[in-house]
């Protein structure tokens, strides 16, 4: 399942990070949600430790070492178990908590701040336009919606609300993978912890980490 990009590259223009932001954009553009993998397990695994081995290096203190890494091969009925497993667990809170933390204290490092930016991308006197990485709305600035566009309608009950809350997951990913480049402009992306998660799903692995420390990698079947 792909689609466009809400975001109009032509909008922006990011600097000296445009190169590495394009790219991040193309990759997530290309990502073919929820579709099954002919990528062995140990690319999907492969590029979840490099995340882990990254977010460690900011904040070991929150990354359990050694990884507990189960694979899970099934279809939506076993994909809608993950999702309500962790949900009942709060478990991929640790996406809102370690993985922002070390988000906001890279932006904190470097200087970044997502109002200065927006009125760096922003045009003299534009406002709304949810087709900007960001945009002006009664005077505060919000972050935009990257997309991509997906109807999950035709997934059925429980299966859209899983994909929907997935991805809204996932978004926040590949913004925060962004706003690394942005803060940091010469950061190669392999130095991105956020690039690599993106690149786990771009393989068709989908990881779910759990309260005791436990990664399970889905992938469809």
């Amino acid at each position: 399942m792909r689609g466009p990009l809400n975001l109009d590259r032509s909008l922006h223009n990011f600097g000296a990070a445009t190169t590495t932001v394009l790219q991040i954009l193309n990759d997530w553009e290309a990502i073919d949600w929820f579709e099954p993998t002919a990528q062995p397990p140990k690319i999907g695994q492969n590029h979840f430790v490099q995340h882990q081995r990254l977010c460690v290096q900011y904040a070991p203190e929150h990354f359990a070492q050694p990884l507990q890494i189960q694979h899970q091969l099934g279809g939506w009925p076993e994909f809608v178990a993950c999702c309500q497993a962790v949900r009942t667990e709060g478990a991929l809170d640790w996406k809102h908590g370690p993985l922002k933390r070390i988000a906001r204290d890279h932006s904190q490092r470097y200087g970044f701040s997502r109002e200065q930016t927006a009125a760096r991308l922003l045009g003299p006197g534009e406002v709304f336009d949810d087709r900007r990485l960001y945009w002006s709305f009664s005077g505060l600035f919000c972050s935009g919606n990257l997309g991509p566009i997906l109807d999950f309608r035709s997934l059925g009950s429980g299966s859209d609300d899983s994909a929907s809350f997935y991805l809204r997951y996932a978004h926040g990913d590949a913004l925060d993978a962004i706003e690394w480049q942005l803060a940091e402009p010469n950061c190669p992306l392999a130095n991105n912890p956020y690039v690599a998660l993106l690149r786990c799903y771009s393989t068709g692995y989908y990881p779910f980490v759990y309260q005791d420390g436990r990664v399970v990698l889905f992938r469809f079947m």
